[in-house]
C-alpha cells in the first residue's frame, strides 16, 4: 500500500471491516488499521477526530512485525486482513455488545467453517 507520501507501508485491516468480510453480522462503523509507519491521511481527505466516538478509522503504528502479517485466508480478498485473533481482540477493544457478538461469530466461523480455514 502506498500512503500519501508514496512510501511503501505495510498495512493490515482489522475490526470492524475485517470481521464483516469473514463473518458478516454488523455494519462496520469504525475500522482499525495496523501500519508499519505513521500514516498522514489528511492529504487524501481524512481529518483527525477529536474523540474516539467521532472516528471512522483508527491507525495503529506498530513495531511488532507479527501484527503486520497478512492472514493467509483461503478465500483471498483484495484487502490484507489481520489475523482473526487480532480482529477478535479489536472488536472487544472497540466495545459494545454487538461487537462482542460479532467477535463470537468470527471465532465460530473461523474455527467451524472449513471454507474459511483453521486459524494458525
Amino acid at each position: 500500500m502506498r500512503a500519501a507520501t508514496g512510501d511503501r507501508i505495510d498495512v493490515v485491516v482489522s475490526a470492524d471491516l475485517g470481521p464483516d468480510l469473514l463473518a458478516p453480522w454488523r455494519a462496520p462503523t469504525l475500522t482499525v488499521l495496523y501500519t508499519s509507519q505513521d500514516l498522514d491521511l489528511e492529504p487524501v481527505g481524512f481529518v483527525k477526530a477529536m474523540a474516539r466516538g467521532e472516528a471512522s478509522l483508527i491507525t495503529r503504528y506498530v513495531s511488532d512485525r507479527s501484527l503486520l502479517e497478512v492472514w493467509p485466508e483461503p478465500n483471498r480478498r483484495d484487502l490484507p486482513l489481520a489475523h482473526p485473533l487480532q480482529q477478535f481482540w479489536d472488536l472487544y477493544d472497540l466495545g459494545g455488545s454487538d461487537r462482542r457478538e460479532a467477535a463470537d461469530r468470527l471465532i465460530s466461523r473461523v474455527y467451524d467453517d472449513d471454507s474459511v480455514g483453521a486459524m494458525g
